[in-house]
């Protein structure tokens, strides 16, 4: 498996841009791996969103700041913890059910755009 950090981001970039312009957007594991994409995208001139999309997952305390904004998916670390703690100190694990996990939420900045945008 590879590491998901901003070295691999930008180490997959030159892969990516293989198969465009058939790709035009990368949904990224976590935003470490989004920043790196972000980077190497920049460093080749290639717009995001103008030409590629990029989206990230974790909503990392840095995803607003970069420019443009990482568009990413927040899912509470927190909550899910707190989930798993229940469920481990519960006893049987089996008869507690599913776990009621936080939905996760699509926070939309300039990263990514709409698909009709693309097409046009």
């Amino acid at each position: 498996m590879a590491a998901m950090t901003v070295e691999e981001g930008l180490r997959s970039v030159p892969a990516l841009l293989a198969i465009a312009p058939a790709v035009t957007a990368v949904f990224c594991a976590n935003d470490m791996l989004a920043l790196g994409v972000l980077k190497g995208l920049a460093q080749r001139g290639i717009e995001v969103p103008g030409a590629i999309s990029v989206v990230g997952y974790d909503d990392a305390m840095f995803s607003e700041l970069l420019s443009p904004g990482l568009t990413t998916v927040r899912q509470s670390a927190a909550a899910i913890g707190r989930q798993a703690g229940l469920l481990m100190t519960s006893g049987d694990a089996a008869e507690a059910g599913p776990a009621a996990l936080p939905q996760p939420q699509l926070v939309v900045r300039g990263s990514a755009r709409a698909l009709a945008e693309a097409e046009r």
